[in-house]
């Protein structure tokens, strides 16, 4: 009898988390995963941060009650607004965030000017700042709202003289104060780096280094997990989302490429989360 238990389950509004599924992976191919994509309420990042604190323990209980062994919250305004609250009600299993462990990498890094690059939402939280200065306070932290980021990724538009001319602008603030470290915080723009990459060459004096926090996640989640803990599963992913799961086929093959998964959807009842449906989606070849 095959028990439908995953290794971990991992949320954000949208896709973005899929950045994190593919850092996951590479690591280990093998695990199993769950992901739930909001796309019923993408994007999170204008949101009052009460909503999406409500949002994101919603999906971290369905997450819970689907059998996952850990609780991934691949989005970076949640773990600023709903982390501890998580962590709290489930103290049993990791639930991992976008940014704690990126922070104290970057204070970590003998680098002195940072730049942040994130949504409205995780800006107006501040938790980049309060958490980086807290493993060291002399580092100078320089923010930027990118609330054109989303709908470019969630729209699969990631290339271009558009996309290259939106990141010139959030970058400029951060080329004029020499920031030497640039944090991607919000988990769709890793899918923007060649853009930022490209346009950072030539705006910068010296290429800043790039931190992507789903390498930190991934550590985290390693080193929180039971070795000896029982594998359900291995390699089955299933893709849920809240909005229309043939958008999000033509997503996944888009970021993910071709793999062997299953996507079905869910719906919000009140501040209760219910999976709906299932279908089968993009079988390897």
């Amino acid at each position: 009898m095959i028990i439908e238990r995953y290794d971990a389950g991992v949320f954000d509004s949208g896709v973005g988390g899929l950045s994190v599924v593919r850092e996951l992976l590479r690591y280990d191919p093998s695990q199993s995963i769950l992901y739930l994509a909001d796309q019923f309420h993408v994007p999170y990042g204008g949101r009052p941060l009460e909503e999406i604190r409500l949002f994101a323990t919603g999906i971290s209980r369905f997450l819970s009650a689907n059998s996952c062994d850990a609780i991934v919250m691949a989005c970076n305004v949640s773990s600023a607004t709903a982390l501890s609250i998580v962590q709290k009600e489930f103290t049993k299993k990791p639930v991992v965030g976008m940014i704690d462990g990126v922070s104290a990498k970057v204070a970590n890094s003998g680098l002195q000017r940072i730049g942040v690059l994130a949504t409205h939402g995780t800006v107006l939280s501040e938790a980049y700042p309060k958490i980086i200065t807290a493993n060291k306070p002399s580092l100078d932290i320089y923010q930027v709202a990118c609330p054109a980021f989303v709908p470019l990724v969630e729209s699969g538009v990631l290339e271009g003289r558009e996309v290259e001319s939106i990141v010139a602008e959030y970058l400029h603030p951060l080329a004029r104060k020499r920031c030497e470290a640039i944090i991607l915080g919000c988990t769709h723009y890793p899918f923007l780096l060649p853009a930022i990459e490209k346009v950072a060459r030539d705006l910068f004096s010296s290429t800043p280094v790039i931190f992507d926090p789903a390498e930190s996640v991934r550590a985290q989640l390693t080193v929180l997990r039971d070795p000896a803990a029982v594998r359900y599963n291995e390699g089955r992913l299933l893709f849920l989302t809240t909005g229309d799961p043939s958008i999000l086929k033509y997503q996944l093959s888009l970021f993910l490429g071709k793999g062997d998964w299953k996507v079905g959807a869910a719906e919000w009842r009140g501040d209760i989360l219910r999976r709906v449906a299932e279908t089968v989606a993009n079988p390897r070849a």
